[in-house]
Formats: C-alpha cells, sequence, structure tokens
C-alpha cells in the first residue's frame, strides 16, 4: 500500500491553480543542479502539469549523487524558482519544491517528480512563465485529472463513484480498478481518506491491499487506453470501522498511476504513454 505523508495529502490539492505573474511569453526551460549541471529545454522529453513530473530524453544515472544538491528552473534567463533534493529521513520538510531522492527516488533515473508543500505562498511550480517555456517549447501535456463524480455513506458503507479526464495531447494508458480487482488496485493507494475539519483527523477505510510479486513487477493486462480527450468511469466499495460523527469533512481520493516500476523502454507503448504519478480527487460533505 502506498504511504504518503498526510501533510502531503492535505497541501497537494490546495494549491492547484496556477500563479498569475508576468503574461510574457517564454520559451526555453532550464533545469540547472548545483553551479555547474545544466539542462536545456532540448534534453526533456516532456513536463506533465497535473504531476509536475519532468521526463528527460535520455537516463541519468548521476542523479544519485545529487541527493543533498538544491536545483534551479529558469524560463529562458529567467529564475522561476529554487528547490532541493530531499531526503525523507530529516526531520523537517522544505519550504521550497523539492525531489524525493531518499531512500529512493519514486521514479527511475529519466524523470524527476517535484513536489511542494508550503500552503502560505503560491506554488512556484505553477509558475505561469516556467508552464510558457513549457508549452512554447513543445514540452507541455496537461496529464490526468480524477474528479470524485458521487460519494454515498450509509452508516459504515461508503460507494465512490469517480471520474478520470485525460487532458493531455497524448493517449494515455492507465490503471484500471476494474481489470486490477480491489487488492491490487489498493496496493498503490490509501483509496478514499476523510479528514475531519472540525477535530482534525482521518478516517481511513478498511482495505486489503496486495501487492504484486515481484513488487516492482507490473503487467499490461492492468491496463487501459485513455484516448487523448476521454474520460473513464469508475465505482469502488469501501467500508469504515465506525460511522462518521456528525461535522464537516473533506474527501480526499488519490488515483494512482505507476512509479519506479516502469522503465524508460516502457513509457512508450504501441498505443500510447504510460501515465506516471498521482492525481487527487475532492469533495466537501457534511454529516448531520
Amino acid at each position: 500500500m502506498r504511504t504518503r505523508s498526510l501533510v502531503i495529502l492535505i497541501v497537494s490539492v490546495s494549491l492547484a491553480s496556477c500563479t498569475k505573474t508576468d503574461p510574457e511569453e517564454y520559451y526555453y526551460p532550464t533545469f540547472k543542479i548545483g553551479d555547474n549541471i545544466e539542462f536545456l529545454y532540448n534534453d526533456f522529453e516532456l513536463y506533465d502539469s497535473s504531476t509536475k513530473i519532468l521526463y528527460f530524453k535520455a537516463q541519468h544515472p548521476e542523479f544519485v549523487d545529487y541527493k543533498d544538491y538544491s536545483f534551479t528552473f529558469y524560463a529562458d534567463t529567467t529564475e522561476i524558482y529554487q528547490g532541493c533534493f530531499w531526503s525523507a529521513y530529516y526531520s523537517y520538510f522544505p519550504q521550497t519544491p523539492f525531489v524525493t531522492s531518499d531512500p529512493l527516488f519514486y521514479y527511475q533515473n529519466y524523470a524527476l517528480g517535484f513536489e511542494y508543500l508550503n500552503q502560505n505562498k503560491p506554488d512556484p511550480r505553477n509558475d505561469e512563465r516556467l508552464i510558457s517555456a513549457f508549452k512554447n517549447s513543445g514540452l507541455l501535456h496537461s496529464g490526468l485529472s480524477v474528479t470524485i463524480k458521487t460519494l454515498s455513506i450509509n452508516n459504515t458503507q461508503i460507494s465512490l463513484s469517480f471520474v478520470v479526464t485525460n487532458h493531455d495531447k497524448s493517449d494515455l494508458l492507465i490503471l484500471d480498478f476494474d481489470k486490477m480487482g480491489t487488492n491490487l488496485f489498493h496496493y498503490y493507494t490509501n483509496g478514499i481518506i476523510f479528514l475531519n475539519k472540525d477535530h482534525p483527523n482521518f478516517i481511513y477505510c478498511n482495505i486489503d491491499p496486495q501487492g504484486p510479486t515481484p513488487l516492482n513487477s507490473w503487467k499490461s493486462e492492468w491496463l487501459t487506453l485513455l484516448k487523448s480527450g476521454d474520460s473513464k468511469q469508475f465505482s469502488i466499495n469501501y467500508t469504515i470501522d465506525s460511522p462518521l460523527t456528525a461535522g464537516n469533512y473533506v474527501a480526499y481520493f488519490h488515483f494512482p498511476g505507476l512509479t519506479f516500476q516502469i522503465t524508460m523502454d516502457d513509457l512508450f507503448q504501441d498505443n500510447g504513454r504510460i501515465w506516471l504519478g498521482e492525481v487527487i480527487g475532492t469533495k466537501r460533505l457534511t454529516i448531520q
């Protein structure tokens, strides 16, 4: 079962809107690590704005050597934001964007995923100057979104219906709950989670995750092709240990993709690109 920080769960949704900055057009994104390591726009394969994953045209095994480095994004020659490579063993969360690099990178060495937790400032990853540079260099891809369509709660029984939409210009191969079954699918996600806003605590559903053997393996039979512009609806039933008490809640659902399992050779299949990462859908509700 994938376990992510509760702080990440709360923050990642609230920072989805783009930062309004200089409307001027930019054309060339640059990614710099430390003082001397620089990747230019023609080193990049694509940037997925839904997951904030930057894909490279080549593998970079040297990424493991940069675990204590800082990095900087530029649009043309304009500095957009700085960040760092971050270890999960540290006792703090960065106030800047970061790449989790220890104990493991989330993705193999042709891709980096950028995270951000600081609710007190606009998300610099959404800076329009950087998005403009990726777009004008032909690298910007919009990825997926997930929307909670219906959420029914009857005592301890939870019924969830959600819609996954492909906003990308590419056809994408996504994990399919109906093909995987509930136990395997929930190895990659915690499913629906409730946050009580009045007395902050999290309520998790009962799941029995079962990973594949070996754990870094995957099968094409788990995937469904979602063509550009298309949507697919799924329904899942859950149980919780006890009924939700009266109050105001936010429901979070993480729709998962594969991560470190996918090699560079796997990424582009004959009929589409395997979508990596995760997106989150939310719904507010009140229990009387």
